[in-house]
């Protein structure tokens, strides 16, 4: 042991990383060891996949609404269209508002051939059974 050696005091982040390190050697399974002044560290024995910091949040990415919406739609035109591609115009199946005598709308989907799939009392119902349709095709 040299002078420097018996005459230093640890900084508060030197403390940290050893206490990570003996922590981190008892439990080589966790990623990353919390000191007590609320410090992240990695364990340096840990060696699964790589795991992100404890404290970044990376919620899961929401898959994207297959339905496309059609704020602009006139009456008698699709305002959802299923996998739309804009570049041709094309869908694999729109549904259609029809405003009813009553002032109440069904909403009917329909493939691209022009089949009904049915007629249903709102969008949500409508696309739900299209793409059941379209599962079953």
């Amino acid at each position: 042991m040299n002078e420097w050696e018996h005459d230093h005091i640890a900084t508060p982040a030197e403390a940290d990383r050893e206490y990570a390190e003996n922590v981190g050697r008892d439990n080589p399974k966790r990623a990353w060891i919390l000191s007590d002044r609320d410090v992240w560290y990695r364990n340096p024995f840990y060696s699964g996949p790589p795991v992100p910091h404890p404290e970044d949040y990376c919620p899961p990415a929401a898959e994207p609404d297959p339905w496309f919406y059609d704020p602009g739609a006139i009456p008698g035109e699709a305002m959802f269209l299923l996998h739309y591609d804009p570049k041709d115009e094309t869908s694999m199946a729109g549904i259609i508002e029809e405003e009813q005598a009553d002032g109440s709308s069904l909403f009917a989907a329909y493939l691209p051939d022009g089949e009904l799939v049915g007629r249903f009392p709102n969008p949500d119902a409508a696309k739900e059974a299209t793409d059941k349709r379209l599962r079953g095709k």
